[in-house]
């Protein structure tokens, strides 16, 4: 039998050992990234709408306070070794503007008490005595405010009414009005700022900047899982479509965007109802301390972590606890058993609360109908598109590395190197498949093998045709039990 060289020619006569250095076949690893689109101010140094590494210095890249370094801060927190990249967007210019709100001290304290503001979600405590004017604790409360690290504020006296302090985004756009201020959101915190102040919550922000160009520059890297922190209509399906195009076999990148938006249960319901696209998963919060780019960095870097190889990614990420995340102050802003079952179906995601903890609930896409306008759960679970993604992937590399050059015969009955049949692929098929279901990604490699078809083209004769049935493995997420109780369980 012939043995195959790459390199050596057939008709070398110099002398003497010639050693020809291939690599063989190596497992398979997976890197699975995740990238932060957001905001930039003036102030960082990233170039606008460029794709970027970042493992450190957010706050030199994007600028102090800005949207995307608060971002990254939370996304480093749940994945503390993932890969992290960033796409930071300039303000919107023209009629961009920031949102604005503002902390007024409407009685001046009588005894030392400390005003304990969120921000945000950052923590800000202001010691005050009897002896400050509500001026007085309204110089200091900006000053603590702006000296709060990372704060994604700014803070100023008013030109007019001196106890009053204006808190204005450090980014322009709508994502500003989810910047909230709270109170008591620990014990301990003590109710002087409900007391003494006057909240006035932050609005008026508008004008989001628009992806375009950073959709561009992304181009044909691979991109895992995007976190997406405008949840608008227009902008999801812009990703969405770009999506569709690297899910196609012409690109076989991949990929899939999980954002978060904010509104009631029925305004979530009715904004999920509508979209029906498997490259997106939304986490709804309502009155929650923090902005939901802070939420969707969180459920995307958790995602990304226990989605990076099998067997985990098979698991459901139902308790994967959200750090850094704050619930709604009010418990009747969280979310209920009954929204929560109502969401599962109208194409929008859940979380709970557990301690104190945040928690992902369920996190689904917003798949809900097939092209008939049947319901379709086929892509119901973005566990579904993480076993996609690494079996394709695990498969192609399987493959390629088995057969990287290869002839085309209908027989081979010398074993030749280098020659391949249909039923050579086939066989490589299955093998490629039981490795899968071996870690945990798909199942029933028996009737794989029966139903998988693998023929050359009749046209064609470059070309081999296959049909590759894929039985995922499923997730254990309801436990129905029925307990019956007996007073004295019945004679046989």
């Amino acid at each position: 039998m012939p043995i195959q060289f790459n390199q050596i020619p057939g008709n070398i006569r110099v002398p003497f050992v010639r050693f020809e250095v291939n690599a063989g076949q190596a497992p398979y690893s997976s890197i699975q990234r995740l990238v932060l689109i957001g905001q930039k101010t003036a102030a960082g140094s990233a170039v606008a709408d460029e794709p970027l590494l970042v493992t450190q210095n957010e706050d030199a890249f994007f600028g102090t306070g800005s949207m995307l370094a608060a971002m990254y801060k939370i996304a480093r927190a749940n994945a503390p070794l993932q890969e992290i990249w960033a796409i930071p967007l300039a303000d919107a210019t023209g009629g961009a503007t920031a949102a604005t709100g503002s902390v007024t001290v409407s009685t001046a304290p009588t005894s030392s008490v400390s005003i304990v503001l969120y921000i945000g979600g950052y923590r800000i405590s202001v010691p005050v005595n009897a002896l400050m004017t509500s001026a007085n604790c309204a110089t200091a409360i900006a000053a603590a405010i702006n000296a709060c690290p990372g704060i994604v504020v700014s803070a100023a006296v008013d030109g007019t009414t001196a106890s009053k302090v204006n808190i204005t985004a450090l980014n322009k756009g709508s994502l500003g009005n989810g910047i909230r201020i709270e109170t008591n959101l620990n014990a301990g915190d003590g109710n002087a700022a409900d007391v003494l102040t006057t909240i006035v919550q932050l609005t008026g922000g508008n004008g989001d900047p628009d992806i375009t160009n950073a959709i561009a520059n992304m181009g044909d890297e691979q991109w895992d899982w995007i976190v997406m922190p405008y949840c608008i209509g227009a902008t999801l399906t812009q990703m969405e479509a770009w999506l569709d195009a690297r899910w196609g076999p012409m690109s076989q990148m991949y990929g899939h965007q999980i954002t978060s938006m904010s509104g009631t249960a029925g305004t979530v319901q009715t904004f999920t109802s509508a979209r029906n696209s498997w490259h997106t998963s939304i986490m709804p919060v309502y009155n929650a301390p923090q902005p939901t780019y802070l939420w969707a960095a969180a459920v995307g870097a958790q995602t990304a972590q226990h989605f990076q190889a099998p067997p985990e990614l098979s698991r459901p990420l139902q308790t994967v606890e959200l750090i850094g995340i704050l619930p709604p102050k009010s418990i009747g802003d969280q979310w209920s058993t009954l929204q929560r079952q109502s969401f599962y179906f109208s194409g929008a995601s859940g979380y709970r609360v557990q301690d104190g903890a945040v928690q992902i609930d369920r996190l689904i896409t917003t798949y809900q109908r097939n092209a008939w306008g049947s319901p379709d759960q086929s892509w119901l679970n973005v566990n579904t598109i993480a076993q996609l993604t690494y079996g394709l992937r695990y498969i192609m590399a399987y493959m390629t590395q088995t057969y990287p050059r290869a002839a085309l015969v209908d027989k081979n009955p010398n074993n030749l190197q280098g020659f391949a049949t249909a039923d050579d692929l086939k066989n490589a098929f299955i093998h490629a498949y039981k490795l899968l279901e071996d870690d945990g990604v798909f199942e029933n490699s028996d009737l794989f093998a029966q139903l998988l078809i693998v023929e050359r083209n009749a046209d064609n004769p470059d070309r081999v045709d296959t049909f590759l049935p894929l039985d995922h493995v499923n997730q254990l997420r309801v436990l129905a039990v029925n307990a019956t109780s007996y007073p004295q369980f019945p004679t046989a």
